[in-house]
């Protein structure tokens, strides 16, 4: 499993559309969008568009005159959001944008950034996209304690490769520790020579019967990774036993806070200082 992105596989990219996207990345889209303060009529990039959450909430933005494209390394990813598309995409990955310098008014990449070998190389890229003084827009998970995901994880060291799996995570989303925090993402998208930086931190509540957020677990990177370091048996036992703890826990639906950051700043400038 490991070097191979879980979101390759049509039936996680199924599951993604289905339970995640509305679920966990409906709000931060609108955030980061409403943030962004794209004008109607922009030529707007989403990059690592999934099934293009991100992507309609800029079209509603800016409206018919408007032009969005989209860029994502799946293409089953793109074909789980194809129903619900009205924009062109591309298979494309960060830091290899099949676009010319200074294509766009506005790009976004939400929650992409943590995934790339190197998130300078990435955030590089968007601003080469980017023309002067347009929009950058990037967000991150932050560090609010995550009880769900938690005890999903308490559950998995039972199994005898906590340690297996944290390792394995590190690998393949390298930046999820680091950019967790509002400082460290605003010192990024400075070195990238973005200006007029700021990062705002907001919360939702993520609200998903039980039954429904473990298939969204299990289809995450960190789910796909555990399933591939156990036997078909164990993943069966898994499944049963962390479905089990998630309804003692929280009952028929499970409910918790999250927090992410918006990055936001402008290209063409020298960067601002702390």
């Amino acid at each position: 499993m490991e070097g191979r992105s879980p979101y390759l596989d049509a039936n996680v990219a199924r599951t993604y559309a289905r339970f995640a996207a509305p679920a966990q990345f409906a709000r931060p889209a609108q955030d980061l969008v409403e943030l962004l303060d794209i004008p109607s009529g922009a030529h707007v990039l989403d990059v690592g568009t999934g099934t293009g959450v991100v992507a309609r909430a800029m079209a509603a933005r800016i409206g018919a005159a408007g032009r969005v494209a989209g860029v994502d390394a799946s293409i089953e990813m793109l074909r789980a959001g194809a129903c619900d598309r009205r924009h062109p995409v591309l298979v494309a990955r960060v830091p290899d944008l099949p676009f010319r310098n200074a294509a766009f008014d506005a790009v976004a990449a939400s929650f992409v950034i943590t995934h790339v070998d190197s998130y300078v190389d990435g955030l590089a890229e968007l601003v080469r996209v980017c023309r002067s003084g347009g929009r950058i827009g990037v967000t991150t998970w932050g560090t609010l304690p995550n009880p769900a995901g938690a005890l999903w994880k308490d559950v998995a060291s039972t199994f005898g490769v906590g340690q297996q799996l944290a390792d394995a995570f590190r690998r393949a989303i390298p930046w999820d520790e680091w950019l967790s925090t509002a400082a460290n993402l605003a010192d990024a998208l400075r070195a990238a020579r973005v200006s007029d930086v700021n990062v705002v931190t907001r919360e939702f509540v993520i609200r998903i019967p039980a039954l429904d957020y473990v298939a969204m677990k299990n289809a995450t990177v960190e789910g796909t990774l555990l399933r591939a370091l156990l036997s078909r048996t164990d993943w069966d036992r898994f499944v049963q036993h962390v479905t089990a703890a998630l309804q003692t826990r929280f009952g028929d639906v499970v409910s918790y806070r999250r927090d992410f950051h918006v990055g936001i700043g402008a290209t063409g400038g020298r960067g601002t200082q702390p």
